[in-house]
């Protein structure tokens, strides 16, 4: 193993007789972080259960004849008896962090930990005997997140905290058929080429039947694939990439937001602000003053800005504001 762990990120790469290296938090129960930047086949220890968390890139995990592809902010819970690990050729990437459960080892309940905190070890493993996707989950993403740059002070008392904190949510949430089906490789591939397609042509106007008809399949079989394989509709994929975008080109150009929201397929200064702040989290205006990469506007943004269409935008976005 190539241990790589920093005093804040922690990241250890490399894997230990098929699993991720990590510390071990409370006895039988440990914590891992990795990150690949090539494609990877991992395979994975039988009856240990895992927590998988995707910070950046994508992941597959694949259990038998079915794959759950994890995109960023996604975690998959599974305790496959066959399992592998592999890095979508897509992204080329993967960094993020996993929880590891052994049943023969960890406490038969956390109670022995901390009193009053009754979840068992074992009903866990029986709760997810069936891999369960969670899709951008708030309170997962964010317990994930707080593991990720940790004093050194008070990494192992917070580390067990947050294991601990997750364990209690992922005893009581509601396991939905839908995110346990995981995805066939054919599904992978059709997503993937027309996800390919899209970020390519974001400024194009496309529907479901154009896309349907350009891969040569039906419309019910293309959004079923994009729904197996990044869980949301091709609608809202399309617009995310479109935002995306935007967003890059309000960070590193300075050309106005008008002729940002027309080369995404918006003529509608008001429209696009909604569909960017929906995405991204603000309007484009404030997006633009928080992340140019230069910290000030060019003369040439400046004197965009003074223009009536300008104006009109901004006024529209500070409505949203």
């Amino acid at each position: 193993m190539e241990n790589i762990c920093g005093s804040e990120t922690g990241y250890v790469r490399g894997y230990v007789s098929g699993i991720r290296a990590g510390n071990e938090v409370i006895s039988g129960i440990s914590v891992a972080f990795a990150e690949y930047d090539t494609d990877k086949k991992v395979g994975a220890k039988s009856g240990v259960l895992s927590v998988d968390h995707c910070r950046e890139g994508s992941l597959d995990i694949i259990c038998g004849d079915r794959t759950y592809r994890l995109s960023a902010g996604d975690i998959c819970v599974s305790i496959c008896l066959e399992k592998r690990y592999e890095i979508s050729p897509q992204s080329g990437k993967y960094s993020g962090a996993a929880l590891l459960i052994d049943p023969e080892k960890a406490p038969r309940n956390l109670s022995s930990v901390i009193e009053d905190i009754n979840v068992s070890t074992s009903e866990l493993t029986e709760r997810f005997s069936e891999p369960l996707i969670l899709r951008r989950s708030n309170t997962a993403e964010r317990i994930f997140t707080e593991l990720y740059s940790i004093p050194e002070g008070i990494r192992t008392a917070f580390t067990k905290i947050k294991v601990i904190e997750l364990l209690l949510y992922l005893s009581c949430i509601d396991t939905k058929p839908e995110n346990t089906a995981g995805c066939t490789r054919s599904q992978i591939r059709l997503a993937e080429q027309v996800s390919q397609y899209i970020c390519e042509n974001t400024g194009s106007r496309m529907t479901i039947a154009e896309l349907s008809e350009l891969f040569g399949v039906s419309p019910t079989q293309l959004k079923n694939s994009f729904r197996a394989v990044y869980g949301s509709s091709v609608y809202s994929f399309v617009r995310k990439q479109k935002m995306l975008s935007a967003a890059k080109l309000l960070k590193e150009t300075d050309r106005s937001i008008l002729d940002i929201a027309g080369e995404c397929g918006y003529d509608n200064g008001s429209k696009f602000s909604k569909a960017f702040s929906s995405v991204i989290g603000t309007t484009p205006s404030r997006y633009r003053r928080e992340n140019f990469f230069t910290g000030e506007m060019s003369d040439n943004y400046l004197n965009h800005s003074k223009g009536t269409a300008d104006n009109t935008l901004a006024a529209d976005a500070a409505k949203n504001e």
